[in-house]
């Protein structure tokens, strides 16, 4: 199938297969890993919290150096094959080999010292982190080399979190129906080292699923780009804060999202004496509104702005935040309305406000590479390591500190770290609103020195006829041009 990238066209079947590169990552990673690792490590496994959180520093920190490199390397590989779809083809088999590992016993070492369990949970949960960032990098780097339309990358951001949402509700649906049905004899109260066929067989069947429904991405994608084509530097442009400020709106975003799903289990479960079954039902809601945001946030984002889309959709995640911090107090006020289950509301604001900050960054990310598609893939590298290390370093500094806390704590994890990852990324985007504006300033008045200066034509008997004024025109013209184009470029 012919793909016209120069203008933006892509077929239908060209766009569904690039959203299908993700999937597996949904499924694994981004609903099962993120959402019941941890609980799996603490209350099936039996870890102290202190050491799953090392698991998941390990993992985020492997993930995290492993990125950047590998995104160099997509950048600079010549593979006939596609230089995105191999680190790709790579991802999906480290994936397949390793992921049902971290949800068994420690094989050989069921009844060593926790530290051996920790070592090889870590062992595998790093070639996992491998595969996920290859599969990962591989179709980011591929949505500017697609097309060069700003409104065709967000409808293909919008495709790839509308199915991550929607992989993600799957995961929930299928972990609500094997709590209720795979394992009757458990506690219907809480997680137990009962349920651990559950999350097992979940694992498998998710796997499986994830690898069928990739596929579409290997065969039905033709990349477009080659190293010849190669027009600007790998490192060109990293001397700019736009980079750096988008790079800081993808990370507090990324923080909201992963750390949300991680820790609203615990909270339901430990802070509310939820039934376990809540631990599906919670991230389910979360998901099912994340999917409607991700499907409208383009009409939104036409019609009132990249900018002004983010501020509100930051301004409906705080008023979430006050909402849970407040929920006691509601509670007590009146009982009836603000009852256990209302906390089913500010989830679902999390979700739709996630997801539609996170299409919003990576749009922000793919306009960012522009026209330098080359160095795409260091790019979102650079931009991953910021996420993999925020968010292990978050981690393992809550689960320290969960050791020795109360069971309310879970509530002021979601409250203060989307607070304050929110607060980042509006600060990030304001600034990067008003560079925005600066530049049009100063493009407009490039464009309007143009206009002005009116330049007499050379005679045709040579330079010699120019007088010294139209000289001094000329370079009081050369001069502000420069000095437009340094401010343009800062």
């Amino acid at each position: 199938t012919k793909m016209a990238s120069e203008e933006g066209i892509l077929t239908l079947k060209e766009r569904c297969a690039f959203g299908t590169a993700h999937l597996m990552n949904v499924l694994c990673l981004s609903g099962m890993w993120f959402s019941y690792i941890l609980i799996f490590f603490t209350k099936v496994i039996g870890l102290p919290k202190a050491q799953a959180g090392l698991i998941l520093l390990v993992a985020q920190f492997g993930g995290a150096i492993i990125t950047p490199a590998m995104g160099l390397a997509s950048d600079t590989c010549s593979c006939a094959y596609g230089r995105r779809k191999i680190f790709h083809l790579f991802g999906m088999i480290a994936m397949l080999s390793t992921f049902v590992f971290l949800w068994l016993d420690c094989l050989g070492c069921e009844n060593a010292p926790s530290g051996y369990k920790v070592v090889y949970y870590s062992s595998f949960a790093i070639v996992v982190q491998f595969g996920w960032s290859a599969m990962q990098l591989a179709q980011l780097t591929m949505v500017p080399e697609l097309t060069t339309h700003k409104a065709t990358r967000m409808q293909l951001n919008q495709i790839r979190y509308a199915l991550t949402t929607i992989g993600g509700l799957l995961v929930f649906v299928l972990f609500w129906i094997l709590l209720s049905k795979l394992n009757k004899n458990s506690d219907p109260s809480d997680i137990s080292p009962a349920d651990k066929i559950v999350f097992w067989v979940m694992a498998l069947i998710l796997l499986a699923l994830g690898f069928v429904i990739t596929l579409p991405f290997q065969v039905g994608i033709r990349e477009r780009s080659s190293l010849s084509a190669r027009t600007k530097k790998i490192y060109e442009g990293f001397q700019k804060p736009m980079l750096y400020l988008s790079i800081c709106a993808f990370t507090s975003g990324r923080v909201i999202t992963v750390i949300t799903q991680q820790y609203i289990p615990f909270y339901l479960l430990d802070s509310l004496d939820m039934p376990k079954t809540s631990i599906a039902i919670g991230p389910m809601v979360w998901y099912v509104l994340a999917s409607v945001a991700a499907i409208c946030i383009q009409k939104i984002s036409s019609k009132i702005g990249d900018e002004m889309t983010y501020f509100c959709c930051l301004m409906l995640m705080f008023e979430s935040v006050i909402w849970l911090w407040a929920k006691p107090t509601l509670q007590e006020i009146s009982p009836s309305i603000w009852d256990q289950y209302s906390v089913y509301i500010p989830i679902a604001i999390f979700g739709a406000t996630g997801s539609s900050l996170m299409v919003m960054n990576l749009t922000y990310m793919s306009t960012l590479t522009g026209s330098n598609i080359q160095s795409a893939g260091f790019v979102w590298g650079i931009a991953l390591f910021s996420d993999r290390i925020s968010n292990g370093l978050i981690n393992i500094l809550i689960l320290h500190v969960a050791t020795s806390s109360s069971a309310t704590f879970y509530r002021y994890v979601l409250v203060y770290t989307n607070f304050g990852a929110g607060a980042i990324g509006l600060a990030s985007v304001i600034i990067i609103a008003l560079l925005k504006r600066r530049e049009m300033n100063a493009a407009a008045a490039l464009e309007q020195v143009s206009l002005n200066i009116q330049i007499p034509a050379a005679p045709v008997d040579g330079a010699s006829n120019i007088t010294a004024s139209v000289k001094d025109q000329r370079a009081a013209q050369d001069s502000h041009r420069r000095t437009l184009e340094l401010f343009m470029s800062v």
